[in-house]
């Protein structure tokens, strides 16, 4: 059993066990024992934390985002082999909207419940990093998840347009510039939510000959 602290700076440890009788003369016997220590001098260290923007219609399986931490122990030793979890704490228990772990991928955090029941605009939780040693080391990352939500509709810059032109106006050349502009740029940046296309009316005959 051990008998005292066993040393960082010191290696494996090399023992003489003697094997003795109460025999006259007493008759013993030698056999060498190598102890070798595993040892957990590295904690997991997470290279940054993590931000991603994730539509509210995101479906269930949905990827995420895929973390990672690094140990200098060794990874074939328990120190330097790691697992995942997300921690469950308020106030936004991200564990009812994502969990760890896709079918080919472990480290994959995944959409795990629809995003509209969430009320908020931006989720923060943490993921841990824990080794496999007794007992174990840790390390923590915080996640950013930015859900984005269609809240406004395009507005054009006019209610109406009007332009003259030839009857001869060459075909395929630009009789008039529209423009619209979309709040959601304004407050989530650019993504689908704010990236307008145009079109006419496919309904309106008269445009579409």
């Amino acid at each position: 059993m051990v008998n005292n602290v066993l040393y960082r700076d010191t290696g494996d440890y090399n023992l003489t066990v003697v094997a003795t009788d109460d025999g006259v003369p007493p008759m013993s016997d030698e056999a060498q024992l190598l102890i070798t220590v595993i040892r957990n001098l590295n904690a997991p260290v997470f290279a940054s934390n993590y931000s991603q923007n994730l539509s509210e219609y995101a479906p269930i399986g949905h990827n995420v985002v895929r973390v990672e931490a690094y140990d200098a122990d060794s990874p074939s030793s328990p120190s330097g082999q790691l697992t995942y979890d997300l921690l469950r704490e308020p106030p936004t228990f991200a564990n009812e909207y994502f969990s760890l772990g896709s079918w080919d991928d472990p480290q994959m955090i995944v959409v795990n419940e629809s995003l509209r029941q969430f009320e908020r605009n931006d989720m923060y939780f943490r993921v841990r990093a824990k080794d496999g040693a007794v007992p174990p080391k840790e390390a923590f990352s915080y996640v950013h998840v930015r859900i984005l939500r269609n809240e406004y509709a395009p507005v054009f810059g006019l209610q109406d347009y009007n332009a003259t032109i030839s009857e001869s106006h060459p075909v395929r050349q630009a009789v008039l510039t529209v423009s619209a502009t979309d709040r959601d740029d304004l407050q989530q940046g650019r993504n689908n939510n704010s990236i307008i296309t145009y079109r006419i009316d496919p309904n309106d005959a008269t445009a579409n000959r």
